[in-house]
């Protein structure tokens, strides 16, 4: 039988487990957890435990301390059987868009995205770095509704939707396993890339390849813009009162 000195220490014990219990969700959910469900409708590739695992290290050890988002990754065998409040990326053989090795967007309030395997085997691309560059993309921007303005060389002003792997579209680095598999993952640039008055020193991507912010890219990379065509100064839309002048 326990004496009341042991169950006195059980009871601190527990209080003590549950407050580290407590400030480890106040973390995680401080510094954002998504779950993401993984969804393999591909004939041609094998969706590995490595590979996950690969994932899970990059979201959460490289990505999660700069854009603030940690991952919990999981699989489901089809969109309609993902868990109601996860996001989810589906691994699918054949593009829907001409030239696209994967894409992200979000409906219903549900970022989703999807790459494709045959084209990126025809390019000669590793699939996991395709993967990685999606996943990243959908943690930085998940409603796909950010957007940055700009200036180019040439002074002119531009916006650019917040995407962290598209101006360093061809670097890669490995991820190594627990069990000491290599998988290769995609760069990503840091909420630094995109403020145009950086403090020094900044790091602009997570390899540190780039020397400069936005609109700086790496060979392969690219950035979507739209042009602020527009001249003037900024005016005021409101709604007046009833009653009033």
């Amino acid at each position: 039988m326990a004496t009341a000195a042991q169950a006195l220490a059980d009871l601190k014990k527990s209080i003590s487990d549950l407050a580290a219990a407590v400030q480890t969700e106040e973390q995680l959910g401080s510094a954002g957890l998504v779950s993401v469900a993984l969804v393999n409708g591909s004939t041609n590739f094998a969706l590995t435990p490595q590979l996950i695992e690969a994932l899970e290290i990059q979201m959460n050890r490289d990505f999660a301390p700069v854009w603030g988002v940690h991952v919990r990754l999981s699989t489901a065998q089809n969109p309609a059987s993902v868990q109601a409040g996860s996001w989810y990326l589906l691994i699918t053989d054949n593009s829907d868009q001409a030239g696209a090795l994967g894409w992200h967007d979000q409906t219903g309030g549900r970022p989703y995205g999807e790459v494709f395997v045959l084209p990126a085997q025809q390019g000669n691309v590793a699939l996991s770095t395709v993967i990685s560059h999606e996943l990243l993309e959908m943690l930085a921007d998940p409603w796909v509704d950010s957007l940055v303005q700009y200036q180019d060389a040439q002074g002119a002003q531009n916006l650019a939707p917040i995407e962290v792997c598209d101006p360093v579209e061809n670097d890669q680095y490995n991820v190594v396993t627990s069990d000491g598999t290599q998988v290769a993952v995609s760069n990503f640039v840091t909420p630094g890339y995109f403020d145009q008055a950086p403090k020094a020193p900044a790091l602009f991507d997570f390899m540190n390849k780039l020397t400069g912010p936005i609109p700086a890219m790496t060979t392969g990379g690219y950035i979507s813009y739209l042009p602020i065509t527009t001249s003037g100064t900024w005016q005021q839309l409101g709604v007046r009162l009833a009653g009033t002048s």
